[in-house]
């Protein structure tokens, strides 16, 4: 009967293949004859110029070490790869960047990317935070969401009514349109006018009737 003894495996990459130091799979077959076969090393380690290494006491290579060759030619696709900067940070051509100034973006780091704004680049996309889909159960409930900052994308937490909820009237702006129903938020079973605010025993959030129909909240940065 034929004898395979397997031998571990592990070839680490990454953003170009990097070839490392590693056991490979590489198969010893024992034929009824009692000679022994060797099976070839794979296409993908020759093509790196890796040289198959025979431990003492195996009748076949199970390690490959020679891999210098493979190593120069991936730094130098590495070196042609362009390379973009943000915030301070450098990212090569492929890799994605999150903008810590614009958070409701992400950008993709390929040639002539410009790092001088996020809208309208065509680099760059608006993160999908995916509300209706993932969230379908609190807007349901009329929940309406609380946004970091001034970070306008993907909310943090949620803030749900209350039948303890009040209305504060001391930010409410009084125009023409005050009282107009095309001009107020609704939240629970609560009416407000532009510049009204929703009672709360939170002191880091503040919800407030800015763009109606519904009050937007915001979680300050300083908590």
């Amino acid at each position: 009967m034929n004898k395979v003894v397997p031998v571990a495996a592990m070839l680490l990459c990454s953003i170009v293949t990097f070839c490392l130091s590693a056991k490979i799979g590489i198969l010893a077959t024992t034929a009824s004859n009692s000679e022994t076969s060797c099976a070839a090393l794979p296409k993908h380690y020759l093509e790196l110029g890796c040289k198959p290494i025979k431990d003492e006491g195996h009748s076949c290579p199970n390690s490959v070490l020679s891999c210098v060759a493979g190593v120069t030619r991936c730094r130098a696709k590495i070196n042609k790869l362009s390379e973009c900067y943000l915030e301070g940070k450098k990212y090569l051509e492929g890799q994605k960047m999150y903008p810590k100034e614009d958070s409701c973006y992400i950008c993709h780091c390929q040639k002539g990317f410009d790092n001088s704004t996020f809208t309208n680049n065509p680099k760059c996309y608006v993160k999908y935070c995916g509300i209706e889909l993932h969230s379908s159960d609190k807007l349901a409930d009329g929940c309406i969401p609380v946004y970091f900052g001034t970070d306008r994308c993907c909310p943090i937490s949620w803030r749900c009514p209350d039948d303890e909820d009040i209305v504060i009237v001391e930010g409410r702006k009084n125009t023409p349109e005050t009282g107009n129903p095309l001009m107020q938020c609704t939240f629970g079973s609560l009416t407000m006018n532009i510049g009204d605010s929703i009672s709360s025993d939170d002191k880091c959030v503040a919800c407030k009737c800015t763009v109606p129909p519904m009050p937007h909240c915001i979680q300050t940065r300083d908590c």
